[in-house]
């Protein structure tokens, strides 16, 4: 089984994971201009074999009584992989947690610092899968790569407009910071 990281310790990094706990510590993300996702817990593994070290769900919220799964992206270039292939990433991270729900529960895979939730509620049809990223991402990958999303169903895209230097801003000098965003809200693609 994997490790649970601490989620509210400082963090040296200030590209994905940067991201993915400004928007943890952020509580919430708007979605288009009311929606509301809280979000429960980050970077839970979602396989109770510990063999696979990066099959992770980045992040897990909830909007009213449907639960949310979301890859995150973050960059400006080919560092980061296509959005195809992170929408085929969460998919896949959802068919885990159907195939292993009962084991996730069993083993209470939780972050002491995250809100307690039950996998079987996350393992429903009911679940909305997406793939979030900032908008530099989305600018490379569809616009200058032309890579089509249109087609892949069962996943929503997101964007969030902050420039990829945000957290290498906010980090300076330091050698950890705890990444943050005054607010979280993301435009559908």
């Amino acid at each position: 089984m994997a490790k649970l990281i601490n989620i509210n310790k400082p963090i040296r990094a200030t590209t994905e994971t940067a991201f993915q706990r400004a928007i943890f510590f952020n509580g919430k993300t708007i979605l288009g201009s009311k929606t509301e996702i809280k979000w429960l817990d980050i970077e839970l593994p979602v396989d109770t074999d510990g063999k696979r070290r990066r099959h992770c769900v980045d992040l897990i919220g909830i909007i009213g009584n449907r639960y949310v799964i979301c890859e995150l992206k973050f960059g400006k270039d080919f560092a980061a992989e296509r959005p195809d292939t992170a929408a085929t990433q969460i998919k896949d991270y959802y068919d885990s947690i159907r195939k292993n729900w009962k084991d996730l529960d069993n083993k209470n895979i939780h972050h002491p610092d995250g809100k307690t939730f039950n996998w079987k509620d996350v393992a429903s049809s009911r679940t909305i899968l997406c793939v979030a990223a900032n908008a530099g991402y989305w600018a490379y990958w569809l616009g200058h790569r032309k890579v089509d999303i249109s087609g892949i169903k069962d996943v929503k895209f997101y964007s969030e407009d902050i420039t990829t230097d945000t957290f290498k801003n906010q980090k300076g000098k330091q050698q950890t910071y705890l990444p943050k965003l005054d607010s979280s809200c993301w435009d559908i693609l």
